[in-house]
């Protein structure tokens, strides 16, 4: 192949995880996301009801507010792609200054 292959917009997970008001804090090049979230523990218990394992690093020095989630097979990423969305949704209705440009992550 001459031309690089496009990313189908679903696989971009940058514009995916700012569209959820979070910031990447390891680059994408790894197995798992690292992304720092001011609701990270509420979204963590919405992972958790949904039998979705991820780390929540609570209030670890440097770590306040992180989320560690394994990329797995795409099944897997679509549902927690969607419960992640969901709850972005409903976080940016109830707050919706929240922005990623500007805020204090």
């Amino acid at each position: 192949l001459t031309e690089p292959i496009e990313e189908p917009p679903y696989f971009s997970i940058r514009a995916f995880i700012s569209s959820l008001v979070m910031k990447l804090i390891v680059p994408v090049k790894t197995n798992f996301l690292l992304v720092k979230y001011p609701f990270a523990k509420e979204l963590n218990q919405r992972f958790e009801a949904r039998g979705i394992g991820v780390r929540n690093f609570g209030n670890a020095p440097g770590l306040e507010n992180c989320l560690r989630i394994s990329m797995g097979m795409r099944e897997e990423n679509d549902i927690w792609f969607d419960v992640a969305e969901t709850f972005s949704d409903e976080i940016s209705t109830q707050h919706p200054e929240l922005d990623t440009e500007g805020m204090d992550l």
